[in-house]
């Protein structure tokens, strides 16, 4: 079983894949076998999710890109709308266990707060990181925001992340 970083984030354009590259980054200079997953992608006809390709694309990850995803923002919403949460576990469960047979390191990004994220809430990413026994690595945008709001909103975070909001 690998060792999964699961980045999160509760609002959207927060950094999660500027995070995700620096710890792709870091660990891919520590051993040559990282992979990347986008449990929720945004599919578009003919092409890999854009974090995907970037990440695939800049560190030469050994992995298809077709393997760095579970399902698209359309199949989790529908997921969502029929409650059928195990299923998007399930799928979630599968994917990563297909990228950590021949991984060390499983860096996943989640969607909840990317525009059209439709589908999967921040606590929907908790679980699924609970799921797969990972690290939670939560980012806290500071664009707009106070100092004061910033650190309420990491507070808030990892509340919610400890089971105690």
């Amino acid at each position: 079983m690998p060792k999964t970083l699961y980045v999160v984030s509760s609002e959207p354009r927060s950094g999660k894949t500027l995070v995700c590259l620096g710890l792709v980054s870091a660990l891919a200079a520590r051993t040559a076998k990282v992979a990347f997953l986008r449990p929720v992608a945004e599919a578009l006809p003919g092409e890999a999710d854009p974090d995907i390709r970037l990440i695939l694309d800049h560190f030469g990850l050994d992995q298809d890109p077709a393997d760095a995803y579970a399902v698209s923002r359309e199949q989790a919403a529908r997921l969502a709308a029929a409650g059928d949460r195990e299923a998007l576990l399930e799928a979630v469960a599968v994917a990563h266990a297909r990228l950590g047979a021949g991984h060390e390191v499983v860096v996943c990004e989640s969607g909840s707060a990317s525009p059209g994220g439709e589908g999967v809430t921040f606590e929907r990413d908790l679980e699924m990181a609970k799921a797969l026994g990972a690290l939670v690595v939560v980012v806290v945008s500071g664009c707009g925001k106070t100092a004061e709001q910033a650190a309420e909103a990491a507070r808030l975070a990892a509340a919610t992340v400890l089971g105690l909001g």
